[in-house]
């Protein structure tokens, strides 16, 4: 994507090599986690982390952990004295509840281990307990310019400050910052160079969000405050039905049930998060099975609204570097939440790229930069795009309406586990169908889910030159 560049005099100087991560969240953190796995010289990287934010908080609900990103973890030491089960358990129980009385119809198992469940901000302060001391955050440091010079990123911040470093890393989340300004600076490089306006365009896409015309609605839910009998207390359950889905999960350490509500909704008004009457949630499952009711009515007990957020996406750049800036996490590819698969990405973007530039920095940075980066996009590149896809593919599945509900309602009751049928019955040229398939299946995806302990070579090029670095994979 980028212009072709020459190798930076300062990978074979004696200082630091300068990398700014814009972004504190997993996929930031796991940067940081994955260079020092191999680089054993602290004195080789100077590592500048910079977030808009005026506190680093441990912020957000409930998380899914598959199989992969525990592996992952655990090799970044985040997940020690954490009790994981080894053995195979339901990961969700699937059920058509879109009716006074659902039906179970398929669970949904991992033979090579159960997925981990916890609150984000327990993983967080998991994550920051393992960083190095001495590391550099820079809090209220809000981007507002970027700009490529050479070999170096200059980096203008709102209050007027700036830096200049020798790679910068967006990790700023669905909608960065980094994102939108270097796809700017390439669209016009683009321009001056005469290429075709459908190349600009298909560029300029990735820059802003997309809404996928759904809301969800989250929070958590005592589990006092539901029935003793209620599914969800004992198996992560999920809800599914024409235009929607209720997913949940127990916590195991804390006594509360995640509860994540997805409708499918003409637009409300501007689609921003924001708080919403309890009742609008409540009114898009009526006629839903009473457990169901239950959760939206125990959810965030004793307030009128719940939060609202709309589902927004981010088309993935044809390339996720650009010269001296890489993108990560959903600042690349933010995804929809249908295969509780975001996070996992993030975080395995940072230990991608992580253990990337720490072995090269421990090897005395001896290749160019680029073969670095090249390794990084043949490696995450396509499986995010894959994923990406997947994501939505997902929601369509199970969320089939009008003259095809009737259809789908059968093959459940049927107990047939394969919804693509429903592809072939109905045709693909059905803007409906088109991206049909069955979420069970997606979720066991192999790149996803692997976890045995080997390691495997992986090898990337870009302009002749090669980097190698033994990874899960």
């Amino acid at each position: 994507m980028a212009a072709p560049r020459t190798p930076s005099a300062r990978q074979n100087a004696s200082e630091p090599f300068r990398v700014a991560i814009v972004g504190s969240g997993l996929a930031g953190l796991s940067v940081v986690l994955g260079v020092h796995k191999d680089c054993i010289d602290p004195d080789s990287l100077q590592i500048d982390i910079y977030d808009a934010a005026a506190v680093l908080s441990e912020i957000g609900a409930g998380i899914t952990l598959w199989p992969r990103t525990v592996a992952l973890l655990r090799d970044l030491g985040v997940l020690d004295s954490l009790d994981v089960s080894p053995g195979e358990e339901v990961a969700f129980r699937m059920r058509k509840g879109d009716q006074p009385e659902g039906v179970d119809f398929y669970d949904v198992r991992f033979p090579e281990g159960a997925p981990l469940r916890l609150l984000r901000a327990e993983l967080q302060s998991r994550m920051i307990s393992r960083l190095r001391k001495g590391l550099n955050f820079h809090l209220s440091r809000r981007v507002t310019g970027l700009e490529q010079v050479d070999d170096e990123v200059l980096l203008t911040f709102a209050d007027g400050s700036t830096t200049t470093c020798d790679l910068v890393i967006g990790a700023d989340g669905v909608h960065s910052t980094v994102r939108g300004l270097i796809v700017e600076n390439e669209c016009l490089r683009l321009k001056t160079q005469g290429a075709l306006a459908t190349e600009v365009d298909a560029l300029a896409s990735s820059a802003k969000t997309q809404w996928c015309g759904r809301y969800a609605y989250r929070g958590m839910v005592d589990a006092s405050a539901l029935p003793p009998d209620h599914p969800s207390l004992e198996v992560p359950m999920r809800y599914v039905g024409a235009d929607g889905q209720v997913i949940t999960y127990p916590i195991p350490s804390k006594p509360v049930v995640n509860v994540l509500v997805m409708v499918r909704q003409e637009p409300i008004d501007v689609p921003r998060t924001t708080d919403a009457p309890r009742g609008e949630a409540e009114a898009a499952f009526v006629g839903w099975e009473p457990a169901v009711a239950q959760l939206l009515q125990a959810m965030n007990t004793g307030s009128p609204t719940l939060s609202r957020w709309a589902l927004v996406t981010v088309r993935p750049p044809p390339s996720y570097v650009f010269g001296h800036v890489v993108l990560i996490g959903d600042a690349a590819h933010g995804m929809l939440p249908y295969l509780g698969a975001g996070a996992g990405m993030a975080i395995d973007d940072g230990y991608t790229i992580g253990r990337l530039v720490g072995n090269w920095a421990n090897e005395g940075r001896r290749t160019p930069l680029t073969s670095i980066l090249g390794a990084y996009e043949s490696l995450r590149g396509p499986l995010t795009r894959e994923m990406h896809s997947r994501s939505f593919a997902s929601a369509e599945a199970l969320e089939l309406g009008g003259e095809y509900e009737a259809l789908r309602d059968r093959e459940v009751r049927k107990g047939t586990p394969d919804l693509l049928l429903l592809l072939r019955k109905l045709g693909a040229s059905s803007p409906d169908v088109r991206y049909i398939s069955y979420s069970a299946q997606l979720l066991r995806t192999e790149w996803l889910f692997r976890t045995d302990d080997g390691t495997d070579q992986v090898r990337g090029s870009e302009a002749g030159a090669t980097a190698e670095l033994s990874l899960i994979v």
